[in-house]
């Protein structure tokens, strides 16, 4: 689709030819394609009767004709609520063709005229005589799309052996697209070069017009609407507000015209039919953008390939829908969205593509305070877009630098993409139940798409400290990872997750109470990293952490894992009391747990003797002592709380690594209850759980 290659490329005379183009066909050809399909729609969106005020007056709305040897075509948009739409004739009747290509034809057509709001629906008799018609309901009305008109102005057509004649090709050009796309959809020809394309886009009031350039398109070696290329020289714009664009090479191979038409329902297509090749090698060169104060360079995107198929609702009628469907105070009830669900489902359903690369781009301004400002991106990647799954996405060479007042900059970021399946499956079970019961919070969670998760890698920021004048706040982290997977009810079942080296550097001046107890042992930064993976097991209704570990570099380390028992399917019920009262059920089964001392210990003893007249290692022995004497009172009832005691005093007084596993002595574990009790009499641990514990 063009959407997925052009529309992410260099494209801003191409995008105002296409909407020139698209936007003249959708009022006058709006129900010429997929009448079915809309009348299907009539009444389910609210129900009401077609609004029989529709009729378009026949000067307001025509188009006159282009005879084929004019060089130029005006193009009017009207303002909703507007309906005085006619363009003034153009003073020069030999070289241009006048009138509102945004306006809707006479009444003899379906579409209602853009300029009038009341004229909603399609005139009754346009429905009674075959038309579609759609109704919605009486909601607050959009704000008001800007009157611009547009000249279109094409010097030179080349057409060798063309089955479209050079009058159409101009008709085509000039916006009549929708009434010439069967004959585009099988065009053959040898080739057909334009030099020059000059769009001209004036708005209601002066400063707010713009000129596009398009040069030497060429399509060659065209048969039944299949070119074997296509490609746009270059593309350049400027507008009266001061700013510019200037675009490279675009170019195609492979492209099926007749598939694209076809696709937007333009022609005839058959939507259960396979996707099919629209083009092959898209390629555009990228370019430039300026405007007052900024300047911005935009890479090279590439697309192997694009596949489509024809939609169930032709792609005119869903604007037209979308037109209408207004937003109120309350959000839209599940039957007023459905038209745009299926509209969606099937859209994503009817494209597939390869792969794209972004080379990126980089741009430099000056903010309202003067500081010079850059923001770059060096490349992207996205996925294989097909179904019903958002592609995954990398971005590499994150910038965005301010100088003085911070700067930030990101190695690579990946998005792991996300399925929609689940969230249509459940939007259509709501739509199906409308007006029957309320949705609950249970149905909006149903909703969530399963999120696949996302991870990052060199993040460097370096901001002023709001809280300390004077001061900066730097970070940096090596790497982040975040993986969620096997989702139940809006939930995830599977969860990793792991960080490495997020370094910090502690302000030497801050008040912080926190912060002033790090420094105080002698910590300038922390390097913080963790690793966590948790899984539930459906079958034995366990929750497994299979790893949890905290490390802070030059200090020390905790690994543990865990088993947690009676975690049955309703702690990821929708129903917000029933998932408490599950997790409020768990018990723990096992625990293991290894510290590691790296320097942390003897940090903690040097903070301890300041001010007193003992050293480090007197203090290492003092609290030895006194943990163990502790541990061993707590545990008196256990077989071998003497030995867990003595562990635990050996690891303080300079042990460098500390093993303890805790396993409940009932086989259904230790309930949160029962934890709660020990809170309060330590002393009956020994009773729940068998402790053993070991220093080296």
């Amino acid at each position: 689709m063009l959407v997925h290659g052009f529309g992410r490329g260099w494209l801003i005379g191409a995008a105002a030819l296409a909407a020139l183009a698209f936007a003249g066909s959708a009022r006058a050809d709006n129900n010429k394609q997929g009448d079915s399909a809309l009348h299907d729609l009539n009444g389910v969106v609210n129900g009401g009767a077609p609004d029989s005020s529709a009729a378009t007056d026949d000067n307001s709305g025509s188009v006159a004709p282009d005879d084929g040897q004019n060089g130029t075509a005006t193009d009017q948009m009207a303002v909703p609520g507007d309906s005085q739409d006619t363009a003034a004739p153009d003073a020069a009747p030999d070289t241009s063709a006048t009138g509102d290509d945004m306006a809707a034809p006479d009444s003899q057509d379906n579409a209602a005229p853009a300029g009038d709001q009341n004229a909603a629906a399609p005139d009754s008799s346009d429905a009674s005589s075959g038309g579609a018609s759609v109704s919605v309901p009486e909601l607050p009305t959009l704000p008001a799309i800007p009157k611009l008109t547009f000249t279109v102005t094409i010097p030179t057509i080349n057409a060798v052996g063309s089955s479209v004649d050079e009058a159409t090709l101009r008709q085509v050009l000039s916006g009549q697209l929708a009434d010439n796309a069967q004959a585009m959809a099988t065009l053959t020809a040898d080739s057909i070069a334009i030099p020059e394309i000059d769009i001209g886009i004036a708005g209601a009031a002066p400063g707010n017009g713009a000129e596009v350039m398009i040069h030497n398109i060429e399509i060659d070696h065209v048969a039944n609407g299949l070119a074997q290329s296509l490609s746009i020289g270059g593309l350049e714009s400027h507008a009266d507000i001061g700013s510019a664009s200037r675009g490279g090479r675009i170019s195609a191979e492979q492209v099926d015209i007749g598939g694209l038409l076809a696709f937007y329902g333009l022609v005839k297509g058959d939507p259960s039919s396979p996707l099919k090749p629209i083009y092959t090698n898209l390629s555009s060169e990228g370019g430039t953008l300026t405007a007052p104060g900024t300047n911005c360079t935009i890479g090279r995107l590439t697309v192997a390939s694009l596949k489509a198929r024809p939609l169930k609702l032709p792609f005119l009628d869903f604007i037209s829908l979308v037109e209408k469907l207004q937003t109120g105070a309350e959000p839209p009830s599940p039957q007023v969205i459905r038209p745009v669900l299926d509209f969606y489902q099937d859209l994503l359903t009817a494209i597939q593509s390869s792969p794209m690369q972004f080379s990126g781009f980089n741009c430099s301004a000056v903010a309202a305070d003067a500081t010079p400002v850059e923001v770059a991106v060096g490349g992207m990647t996205m996925g294989s877009f097909g179904g019903l799954r958002y592609p995954d996405f990398i971005l590499r060479d994150v910038r965005i630098n301010g100088g003085d007042k911070g700067s930030f900059s990101l190695g690579q970021f990946a998005f792991k993409g996300f399925d929609l399946s689940s969230f249509f499956a459940e939007a259509d079970k709501l739509a199906d139940a409308a007006g029957q019961s309320a949705p609950t919070s249970a149905d909006y969670r149903a909703l969530i798409p399963p999120f696949a998760g996302f991870a990052l890698s060199d993040l460097n920021i370096d901001t002023p400290d709001q809280q300390n004048p004077g001061e900066r706040v730097k970070a940096r982290l090596a790497d982040f990872d975040l993986d969620l997977g096997n989702y139940r009810n809006g939930l995830p079942t599977e969860v990793s997750s792991r960080m490495q080296h997020l370094v910090v550097s502690l302000p030497p001046t801050s008040s912080d109470p926190s912060l002033r107890s790090l420094m105080a042992v002698g910590l300038t930064s922390l390097d913080l990293s963790y690793d966590v993976a948790a899984r539930w097991d459906e079958a034995s209704k366990e929750i497994r952490i299979s790893r949890f570990s905290l490390s802070g570099d030059h200090l020390g380390s905790i690994d543990a894992s865990s088993v947690i028992g009676q975690a049955g399917a309703d702690l990821f019920s929708g129903d917000t009391l029933t998932a408490l009262s599950a997790a409020l059920g768990l018990t723990v089964k096992k625990v293991n747990v290894e510290a590691r001392d790296t320097g942390l210990g003897d940090l903690l003893a040097a903070a301890a003797a300041k001010g007193s007249d003992k050293g480090v290692a007197d203090m290492r022995r003092s609290a030895s002592a006194m943990v163990q004497a502790t541990l061993v009172l707590f545990l008196g009832g256990a077989a071998n709380g003497a030995d867990v005691g003595g562990a635990v005093g050996k690891f303080i007084n300079g042990g460098k690594s500390l093993s303890i596993t805790a396993l409940a002595n009932d086989p259904a574990g230790v309930s949160l209850a029962a934890i709660q009790a020990l809170q309060q009499d330590p002393t009956a641990v020994g009773t729940a759980v068998t402790i053993d514990a070991e220093a080296r």
